[in-house]
């Protein structure tokens, strides 16, 4: 038997878990907020470093592409990230947890 280790961020007031993403690609991942596991599948991460970087790019607030359109040409240009904070999110209200899955 083979076993893997995922990891998951939980809220530990609610127990809820931040959810897989639901925009584009996935992207969206600051933009969720813990749900019940019941309603929305936890986001699963590779590694432990996975995990904890996407948990402070959470913290930070909500991740914003800001584009413009260049009317001579025609096209987007990007003109970078902005980011909203989210003053509800707390660092000591989250913690990184620790799965394992045995294959058979």
């Amino acid at each position: 038997m083979k076993t893997l280790n995922f990891f998951l961020i939980r809220h530990n007031p609610t127990g809820f878990y931040l959810p897989e993403p639901a925009g584009r690609m996935g992207r969206g991942g600051s933009h969720v907020e813990p749900a019940d596991p019941a309603a929305d599948r936890p986001r699963i991460f590779p590694s432990r470093l996975s995990a904890t970087r996407a948990l402070a790019q959470w913290l930070r607030g909500k991740h914003h592409r800001e584009w413009h359109t260049d009317w001579e040409t025609g096209h987007a240009e990007d003109d970078g990230v902005s980011v909203e904070p989210v003053p509800s999110r707390k660092r000591e209200e989250m913690e990184i947890i620790e799965i394992a899955v045995t294959l058979p």
